[in-house]
This record gives C-alpha cells, sequence and structure tokens, in this order.
C-alpha cells in the first residue's frame, strides 16, 4: 500500500515540446527574418571585414611605428584570437537572455577601437586599441548573431546564413577603397575615421534592428561539460 501510495503522489513531468511548438512555427522568410540576415551581414561586415583588411594597416604600421612584421602581426592576430576566445563567453551571455547586453558592450568595443586606432601613435597604443578593444567588440558580437540566424530558417537556413557571412567579403573590399583613396589625399588618421563612421553607422543598425525569436534557456553553470558526452564533438574539439 505504501509504494503504491508513493507511486501515486509522485509527479508526472510533461514532456518537453519540440522548439518548434514552444515558440510558434520557424518564419523560414518574412520581413523581419530577412531583416536578421542583414543585420548579421552588418555584424560580420564590422568583424571579419575589418580583420580581413588588416594589411593596409600592417604596411602603414611597419612604415611609421618602425617595427617588424612579425611585431605588427600581433595585432591582427590578436583580434581574431578575441573574436574566437570572447565568443565562448558572449554565447553564454546569450543562453543567459543578455543578447542585447552583449550586442550593446560589443558594437561599443568596436566603435571606440577604430577610433583609438585613428589616435594612436606609438605600437602599444594601436595593439590595445585595434587589437584587443576591437578584438573583444568582434567576440561579442560575432557568435551571438550566428546562434539567432538559424532560428529563423529552416528549408532557407543555408542560405541565410551564407548571406551573413558574405559580409566578411562586403568589408574585405570597402575598407581597401577606403584606404585606396583616402589615404593619399587625407593621411591614416582620417582614413581610420571615415572607416569607423562606416562601423558606427553598421552598429546603430545593428542595435536597432536585431530581434531574437527564441526565449532565454534556463540558466546553467558556465561550463558544460555534458557536451564532450557526444564523440563527434569530443573527436573535434
Amino acid at each position: 500500500m505504501g509504494s503504491e501510495d508513493t507511486q501515486k503522489e509522485a509527479p508526472v513531468e510533461a514532456p518537453e515540446l519540440p522548439q518548434h511548438r514552444q515558440y510558434g512555427d520557424t518564419p523560414d522568410g518574412g520581413l523581419l527574418a530577412w531583416t536578421q540576415v542583414a543585420m548579421g551581414h552588418l555584424v560580420i561586415f564590422n568583424c571579419w571585414g575589418y580583420i580581413t583588411s588588416f594589411g593596409f594597416f600592417q604596411q602603414y604600421y611597419v612604415e611609421q611605428l618602425h617595427r617588424t612584421a612579425s611585431d605588427i602581426s600581433w595585432i591582427g592576430s590578436m583580434q581574431m584570437f578575441l573574436l574566437n576566445f570572447v565568443g565562448f563567453f558572449s554565447g553564454r551571455t546569450v543562453d543567459s537572455g543578455h543578447f542585447r547586453l552583449s550586442l550593446s558592450i560589443g558594437c561599443a568595443f568596436q566603435v571606440a577601437g577604430v577610433f583609438f586606432t585613428a589616435f594612436s601613435t606609438k605600437y602599444w597604443q594601436v595593439f590595445l586599441a585595434q587589437g584587443v578593444c576591437s578584438g573583444l567588440g568582434h567576440g561579442f558580437l560575432f557568435a551571438p548573431i550566428v546562434s539567432i540566424l538559424p532560428t529563423y530558417f529552416k528549408k532557407n537556413r543555408a542560405l541565410a546564413v551564407s548571406l551573413a557571412t558574405c559580409g566578411a567579403s562586403t568589408g574585405g573590399m570597402v575598407f581597401p577603397i577606403i584606404a585606396y583613396f583616402a589615404m593619399p589625399r587625407l593621411g591614416f588618421r582620417w582614413t581610420v575615421i571615415i572607416m569607423g563612421c562606416v562601423i558606427t553607422f553598421n552598429a546603430i543598425m545593428i542595435l536597432c534592428f536585431t530581434r531574437t525569436r527564441v526565449p532565454a534557456r534556463k540558466p546553467r553553470s558556465l561550463f558544460d561539460l555534458r557536451a564532450f558526452t557526444e564523440l563527434p564533438f569530443a573527436l573535434f574539439a
């Protein structure tokens, strides 16, 4: 009798619904969904487009700062490192429901980094401005925007992500074009300021129009080792 009563009183947990049942069907198109693709394009434009244009900066720094190419390459390398490393923490921030916070911090660091770079005259200043400050901005922006795009698409997911990642190519063309035309006429400082104005405009658009569709997950610990129980992930990571 005692065991039967215990079984009757035990609460029955409702099965977790699939994502499309919890939050409605995936839009897979529409104005809001494609707007997120455009915002993703701008984020990657500001991140990877700026990074892939580092060749212009490296040539100038070698000549003006009188440092070796190896020393200068640390600036670009730091940007790429922080983009990926900080993404680990910004991704967890988004999972905890702080998407807008991560977005705002990323835009602030990006804008500050590029304008600080324009007024930097020494190697350590450039390293902190372009390498560290801009790199932190990239890290706080890139992972969150990549995480929300798949929530808006199902059949067109590959197309949406592809269009967003094309921002690296767009930025990789726009920034060198700015450098090509502005550098001989205006000098380094104003060339970088113009780049900063482009990045600032993109940042404003990103903050105004980027939206999440899926609510935040339940709070979890920062380090979740359960992922390593999946053999393919464990072997790859």
